[in-house]
């Protein structure tokens, strides 16, 4: 399962089966069967304040959580709190860029929880000292659980081959061991929002995971666009403003995308003495598997290894091969969209 990557054995074993590895919501009446149920949770949020109000904050904060200590290290000096199951940490940065500012993350927050730490930000802010405050990250929790009997091996696949992160540019997807990113430059923490994507088990028992999670979590680019009160519940963003999925290439597009090429590189097919032309198609093909399969020895590929890529890992190829090759169709054309 590592990756959600079909390996080649697995993908001759699967090809018996099926024509094609499985497309996200390909069936969405199938997929909806096979879902019994999406928890959504708000599993961090963190705030940034001005440092001067530091004093104030950690003093209202012991009278109100229950204080769990100070633990201090070379950079950092982190006062620890608690409300029933959330925990609060206050971290005071020593280094120079960031002594200005000082930043609170509160992790399982529910709307009481959010709404008492605001008032309390509140009640030791100035009013007229208020864009002080911002909230600066936060991470939003989608659990997808499999019915009984659904393969979680091919649910996984299913629920993260066809994710792709909207507007995204060339090298926006990355992965390490479990764990799917979808980031500025494969960085989640970077940009304006990330997804995290990776199967989860609470019970913390080896063998097969209880659900697969996506992780959005939303930086000061989304968050800005949001005014930030009382009655603000980071549930107002609509993940699907930031998220799309994508069908893989089948044999069609994979054929008008030959051609595409074709009539770019002036490469005529229907002439069987010309192997020379054949050979620079079969090269450029095999390119964009690797790049998609991100195998740099790509001499050594077939043409159909992009098939065991991620859909956004087939567009980044796609990007690339695009650019030098000069063709000027739009990721449209190829990628087509699925309603999910």
């Amino acid at each position: 399962m590592k990756h959600y990557v079909l390996r080649k054995s697995e993908y001759k074993l699967y090809r018996t089966k099926y024509s094609v590895p499985p497309d996200p919501f390909n069936n969405t009446e199938k997929f909806k069967k096979s879902v019994l149920k999406i928890k959504r949770l708000i599993h961090r949020m963190q705030f940034s304040i001005s440092y001067k109000y530091h004093e104030q904050i950690i003093q209202s904060f012991k009278e109100h959580f229950e204080y769990k200590g100070v633990r201090k290290t070379k950079r950092r000096t982190i006062h620890r709190y608690k409300l029933d199951n959330s925990l609060i940490r206050i971290t005071l940065y020593d280094d120079k860029e960031s002594c200005w500012w000082f930043s609170i993350n509160i992790n399982n927050v529910n709307g009481e929880v959010f709404r008492k730490i605001l008032s309390l930000l509140y009640l030791s802010v100035p009013f007229i000292d208020r864009k002080s405050i911002s909230l600066s990250q936060c991470e939003i929790t989608y659990d997808f659980y499999p019915r009984e009997g659904v393969n979680m091996y091919m649910f996984g696949i299913e629920l993260t081959k066809g994710l792709v992160r909207r507007y995204s540019k060339i090298g926006v997807f990355n992965s390490n061991d479990w764990t799917q990113y979808y980031g500025n430059k494969g960085d989640v923490r970077k940009g304006s929002h990330g997804i995290r994507c990776y199967p989860r088990n609470k019970k913390s028992v080896k063998g097969i995971p209880e659900f697969i999670r996506y992780e959005f979590q939303a930086n000061r680019g989304v968050l800005k666009k949001y005014a930030l009160s009382k009655t603000f519940s980071p549930f107002d963003i609509d993940l699907r403003e930031y998220i799309e999925f994508r069908q893989s290439l089948d044999e069609g597009m994979k054929l008008k995308l030959t051609n595409a090429i074709c009539k770019k590189k002036n490469i005529d097919l229907t002439d069987k003495s010309s192997m020379k032309s054949r050979i620079q198609l079969s090269c450029i093909m095999r390119e964009f598997s690797c790049h998609a399969c991100k195998k740099y020895d790509w001499c050594y590929y077939s043409e159909n290894d992009f098939l065991l890529a991620p859909v956004t890992c087939q567009i980044n190829a796609f990007k690339i091969v695009k650019k030098k090759v000069g063709i000027t169709h739009q990721v449209d054309c190829f990628f087509l969209k699925i309603a999910a």
